[in-house]
């Protein structure tokens, strides 16, 4: 029988273990919902920030209403990624959010009111920060890959978000900084017109900054590059903000000078199976059959056309920051889920006087650094336990001596 010291010890810890694991799910809660922020690259222009600069935060790959999540991972969703949301736009304080495609899981299964329900769900995650003005970009898993597009589909969302055309594109401006968004998923399409579409608000956005560079004086004579699309004849860097789902066609460097890609680096996807292609085949069918960027001549008519202040993409699930041959930045978002391999994570972007654009890439804990966490916590409590069981073991023992 225990004497009184050991008996209080005992009940002392039946007691404490369920605090210390509350004690231990409320730190993991709030540790892997805090982000930390670091700046990329260096601002164009080496200009300052001010206060009134435009404030974006992007997000993208969400992937909210994934049918085969298990109840873990839609806990995990919910509480996780709710906190880390708002806490992430307390901290930040953006003046409007992106959302760079996939946000639903199952968005090209699904009618237009069960995705529009995935969008009030990732609206509710952002609680008081609900009125934010906010911005959707579409991915293949909100409307499915080439031959799985349905236009009448994507017009019914196009009609509930602000900006957004039946072809799935926009363009709008906030504080004097201009975007324009692109169906990505129907410029990997040979055909459709849905890319048709798509290459009309090009054109129509190329003419427009033609005639804002006319106004000013500059040059915005009309030329034909290499690859035969129309280049707009204006300095690089000079037109809009361009946001797609799918990455630019990599034929740039790091944006520290790390690696550089080639056009012999692009795979396709042929009847032969995945390969690569090189300069010799960049006019033909086999350029609109990419898998995860956009094709080479899509990337060019992109860059030649709009001449963009910089690219924001998305779809790797992993941050990169690169500038192109013509020296047009992109920037790739991280996705915003917890999954094996996956640093969760998103950007913030300020957009400056002088086309200057400062980039922040905010990381929270991945799911290796949620088991590392745990694991510690449970060692602890276990290690606890194993002092107290120790203890009463040896006054038992002590008992028996005597």
């Amino acid at each position: 029988m225990l004497s009184s010291p050991q008996f209080s010890m005992a009940a002392w810890w039946s007691s404490a273990l369920p605090l210390l694991l509350i004690a231990s799910a409320v730190f993991i809660n709030e540790w892997i919902t805090n982000p930390t922020c670091t700046t990329s690259g260096h601002p164009s222009n080496g200009d300052m920030l001010r206060s009134g600069d435009l404030r974006v935060m992007m997000v993208s790959d969400l992937l909210l209403g994934d049918p085969d999540a298990d109840l873990a991972q839609r806990l995990a969703r919910h509480t996780f990624l709710s906190k880390a949301l708002r806490k992430s736009v307390d901290m930040v304080r953006p003046d409007m959010i992106v959302v760079l495609g996939d946000l639903s899981a199952g968005g090209s299964d699904l009618n237009v009111g069960k995705w529009l329900d995935e969008l009030q769900e990732f609206q509710w995650m952002l609680g008081p920060y609900v009125g934010l003005p906010m911005y959707v970009v579409l991915g293949e898993r909100d409307m499915g890959r080439c031959g799985e597009l349905d236009e009448e589909f994507i017009g019914g969302i196009a009609g509930y978000l602000p900006g957004m055309d039946s072809a799935g594109c926009g363009a709008f401006e906030v504080k004097n900084v201009t975007f324009v968004s692109l169906n990505g998923v129907a410029l990997q399409c040979k055909d459709g017109q849905l890319r048709f579409g798509v290459e009309r608000v090009i054109e129509r956005e190329s003419m427009e900054l033609r005639s804002r560079v006319q106004e000013t004086g500059g040059n915005g004579d009309v030329g034909v590059d290499e690859f035969q699309w129309r280049d707009n004849g204006v300095e690089s860097g000079t037109g809009p903000v361009v946001l797609v789902h799918f990455p630019l066609h990599q034929m740039g460097v790091d944006y520290n000078g790390k690696t550089s890609s080639t056009e012999d680096d692009f795979w396709i996807a042929s009847s032969r199976g995945f390969g690569s292609y090189n300069d010799s085949v960049i006019v033909g069918v086999k350029q609109y059959e990419s898998v995860d960027s956009l094709p080479v001549n899509a990337t060019q008519y992109i860059i030649h056309a709009l001449k963009p202040r910089i690219v924001f993409s998305a779809h790797t699930h992993n941050f990169h920051d690169q500038i192109h041959s013509d020296g047009t930045r992109e920037v790739t978002i991280p996705a915003l889920r917890w999954a094996p391999g996956i640093q969760p994570g998103f950007v913030v972007s300020t957009f400056g006087e002088n086309k200057a654009v400062f980039v922040e890439i905010c990381s929270l804990p991945g799911v290796s650094g949620l088991a590392m966490c745990f694991k510690c916590c449970v060692s602890i409590i276990l290690m606890l336990m194993t002092m107290v069981l120790a203890k009463i073991y040896l006054h038992f023992v002590n008992i028996d001596l005597h």
